[in-house]
């Protein structure tokens, strides 16, 4: 009989240590609920941001490198330069970033290359100490130089060039050699000029 209930008590033993033990609903002020509370994004405030924007500049300025991602969109990122830098376009450095976050590059090898091609002044963060804050207009690139496949005004670029060319040869085999040149804009406004004389391809005479 003894042997029997020491038997019977060791079995319900080994069974109740692989028995899952029970655990306690999380209380509401568990962390994923807290947070999201916490944690969650809030308005800018504008008395803030003013108190900010009134601090003097350095004897730097603001330069807002722009570019167009995969889809269209605008993207941009702030660097500081000296104010030689915003005299011409080959001042500027070039400048990186992770491609694979604009979907412009994979994730392996994300490097882009911020290429500048215009420089306008910034509207959006005027100064008052006769220095200028600049926006400055991007293309994309690979490290080895190629254009990247979103890079479609590189390409518009390339054809812009063979047509310069190819109208520019026509021109002067038509015209007794004389020297005419093109004037092309992104409206799509050709017009070849000879001296104050303009004679217009397509779209209005400027």
């Amino acid at each position: 009989m003894k042997l029997s209930i020491a038997l019977s008590l060791s079995a319900i033993s080994a069974t109740s240590a692989f028995a899952p033990t029970s655990v306690a609903p999380r209380s509401s002020t568990s962390l994923n609920v807290l947070l999201p509370k916490l944690t969650g994004q809030s308005a800018l405030d504008p008395s803030v941001i003013a108190r900010y924007d009134a601090l003097a500049f350095p004897e730097k300025i603001l330069a807002e490198y722009v570019w167009v991602d995969a889809v269209g969109n605008t993207r941009s990122k702030t660097r500081t330069l000296t104010p030689d830098k915003a005299d011409a376009v080959e001042n500027l450095p070039k400048w990186n970033f992770d491609g694979s976050s604009t979907d412009q590059a994979p994730g392996d090898d994300s490097e882009v290359i911020l290429q500048p091609q215009a420089i306008y002044k910034d509207p959006f963060r005027p100064r008052e100490d006769g220095l200028r804050n600049i926006l400055v207009m991007c293309d994309c690139y690979t490290p080895s130089g190629e254009p990247i496949a979103t890079n479609t005004r590189a390409i518009g670029e390339s054809y812009f060039v063979l047509f310069y060319i190819v109208l520019y040869c026509f021109v002067v085999s038509s015209l007794n050699q004389e020297c005419y040149y093109i004037v092309c804009s992104v409206e799509d406004e050709e017009l070849l000029r000879h001296g104050t004389r303009h004679i217009v391809i397509k779209g209005r005479n400027h």
